[in-house]
């Protein structure tokens, strides 16, 4: 599969190990002191999780009230928590969930009353999310609840991530805005020329006018045009993640002395236990401060949409290359370019009729007057129509749930062929041509009724 759903560019190079460079002796010291920071590192994270004071640190309290997830809210419900928490807590509570079921509504309230800089650290990975629900657990055990009930079909154990295996999908949705990014894998040349691959396809749809049905990240349209990714880019990767940040950044400007107890460093925890990341040399070691947390989240951004999906992110430029020079895309920003690639989400009703040609084949005895009649009873139920109907309908007439940024870009143009009367049949369509094929029915409703039944109705075949 292509895609999933779910939660400046080198190619890196592994560095040989200095234990098969240097003597034995100081093989082993080195050794013991990354040893010494792991143990201080797991130090670190813990304190943050479980100790502090009421000024420095959030503790995980057991009387937080459950988190309930959107799809079990109605509109207006006083229970829903401001837009940010409750995108995170719905990002949360299923991965609880693999681990304690039970008890997933009141650990992912108590996860989400969490610092800024807590939820960076818990955000990190899975392996980080796991030791925060596990404090969380023993806080509920502590304070009188009920033990979790044992069952071996519950994935208890920490799941596998799926990126380690370069079988895995090429791109993945990080976050709920609809945007995907790269995969990051272990990068095989067989994966990476499929990356290659798909830039070209990307500059055969701009040679061609075609809509692309891959909505990717900001910072990937960025990276095809040449232009520098900025922190602000994290926001269409991981708006939560994003959020965190922005709260760090603002926590740093109001109480400058505050950052400092939160013990963060510019070390990352790598993905899928590949190790930590510094972020700069000796990183480890370096605190983040008031002075230098602007460089932390610069470097944590560069990080996180960049890192280990570098050499696919190269791949997708040099594939765009293959097919169109580089100079045509200089003075795009990122915004043209997803317009060009993904059109426009909003249907413009007024477009699709100064663009759509009718072909009568009701018959030579049908009157003139009842083919216009029919059309107008064609765009009123279209200008009435939500915005998801508008999209469907597009999509079961030309392929595309979107429109193109131009008239140039309608290739073929959209028409309708309205059919002989007839009650009993469904509106069809040829996508390959864009169109549209609709007997003349005896009312509006009947129109409307058929209408609706063939557009959200999933089907294909071939004519």
């Amino acid at each position: 599969a292509v895609v999933s759903t779910q939660s400046g560019i080198t190619a890196g190079e592994d560095l040989p190990s200095l234990a098969n460079i240097l003597p034995k002796r100081d093989g082993k010291k080195i050794k013991d002191r990354k040893d010494k920071k792991e143990d201080e590192k797991k130090s670190r994270t813990t304190k943050i999780i479980s100790t502090g004071t009421k000024d420095n640190k959030k503790q995980l309290n057991s009387e937080a009230r459950e988190f309930i997830p959107s799809h079990l809210l109605e509109e207006s419900d006083s229970r829903s928590l401001i837009p940010h928490k409750q995108t995170l807590g719905d990002r949360l509570y299923p991965r609880v969930s693999k681990y304690f079921p039970t008890h997933a509504a009141k650990i992912t309230g108590m996860l989400l009353e969490l610092s800024a800089a807590q939820m960076l650290l818990l955000l990190a990975n899975e392996s980080s999310l796991k030791h925060f629900v596990d404090e969380a657990y023993k806080v509920i055990l502590a304070n009188g609840g009920e033990a979790e009930p044992m069952d071996t079909s519950l994935p208890h154990s920490e799941p596998q991530p799926e990126e380690d295996s370069d079988l895995s999908p090429l791109f993945f949705q990080p976050d709920k805005a609809g945007f995907y990014s790269p995969r990051t894998a272990h990068n095989s040349p067989e994966r990476i020329n499929c990356y290659r691959n798909i830039g070209r396809f990307i500059g055969l749809c701009l040679l061609h006018n075609h809509i692309l049905p891959l909505p990717m990240c900001r910072h990937v349209l960025k990276v095809i045009i040449g232009k520098k990714i900025s922190w602000h880019d994290l926001a269409f990767f991981d708006s939560v993640l994003y959020e965190n940040l922005r709260q760090l950044v603002i926590d740093a400007e109001q109480n400058p002395g505050q950052i400092e107890k939160y013990e963060l460093t510019f070390e990352l925890e790598g993905e899928s236990g590949r190790g930590a990341i510094e972020l700069i040399p000796n990183g480890a070691t370096v605190p983040v401060t008031a002075a230098n947390v602007y460089d932390y989240v610069r470097l944590y951004t560069r990080q996180k949409l960049i890192g280990s999906a570098r050499p696919a992110l190269r791949a997708i430029n040099e594939g765009v290359s293959d097919v169109i020079p580089r100079s045509s895309l200089g003075g795009l920003t990122a915004e043209d370019l997803r317009l060009m690639l993904n059109g426009s989400g909003e249907i413009s009703v007024d477009l699709l009729k100064q663009i759509t040609q009718f072909n009568n084949e009701a018959g030579p005895n049908e009157p003139q007057e009842k083919i216009t009649k029919f059309k107008k009873w064609f765009w009123s139920l279209v200008e009435r129509m939500s915005v998801a109907e508008k999209q469907e309908l597009v999509y079961f007439w030309t392929s595309s749930p979107a429109l193109p940024a131009t008239e140039e870009g309608f290739q073929p143009v959209p028409s309708i062929t309205i059919r002989p009367v007839s009650d009993n049949q469904l509106p069809t369509a040829n996508t390959c041509i864009s169109r549209l094929y609709i007997p003349l029915y005896s009312s509006k409703s009947a129109l409307k009724t058929k209408l609706l039944i063939a557009i959200k109705t999933v089907g294909f075949g071939f004519v």
